[in-house]
């Protein structure tokens, strides 16, 4: 982002779910006067459908708006580390299952598990602590549906740092 002066300015984008900004950026900061501010964003999409982002940086002071710019972002297809399969009665949730899940990682990974599809497919808990090479069931709740059929969904697993990323298919 250009800068003609020195301003505090904040970041939004318009899809919460699928971004943030790393800190500094995810609060007010200072620009660098006559010179690109890199903003660094991470990003996610679970979608193989082409989606845009539009983010605004608005000065804090004068709420004026500084620079826009869209970010379109394309999903690809995930490699699948693991596959599961869980039965379901139509029109009943599941009881929570366990999956059996290890950090291929040798050192200390907050692991985050995102579901692609959350009306039917939802991790227990959102984000699991792993020690190096360490294996740790987590649990999944599979929700009703009132139509017999078979689903695919994606339970993604990244470490919070983004360095570590693994697809369960269930």
């Amino acid at each position: 982002m250009p800068s003609d002066m020195s301003r505090r300015v904040r970041v939004y984008h318009s899809h919460p779910s699928l971004g943030y900004f790393p800190d500094p950026y995810d609060k007010e900061f200072t620009t660098v006067p006559g010179s690109y501010n890199t903003i660094p964003m991470n990003v996610r999409s679970f979608d193989l459908k082409p989606t845009s982002l539009i983010v605004n940086a608005v000065d804090t002071a004068t709420k004026e708006l500084v620079y826009s710019w869209v970010v379109k972002l394309i999903g690809s297809t995930p490699q699948v580390t693991h596959k599961y399969e869980i039965e379901v009665k139509c029109g009943y949730e599941s009881q929570p299952s366990k999956v059996l899940f290890e950090n291929r990682s040798t050192s200390f990974c907050l692991f985050e598990f995102v579901s692609s599809h959350p009306e039917l497919l939802q991790p227990i808990e959102k984000t699991v602590p792993f020690e190096g090479g360490e294996k740790k069931n987590i649990k999944v709740r599979v929700t009703g549906r009132k139509e017999p059929g078979i689903a695919e969904v994606c339970l993604y697993a990244s470490d919070t740092e983004e360095k570590v990323a693994n697809c369960l298919l269930f």
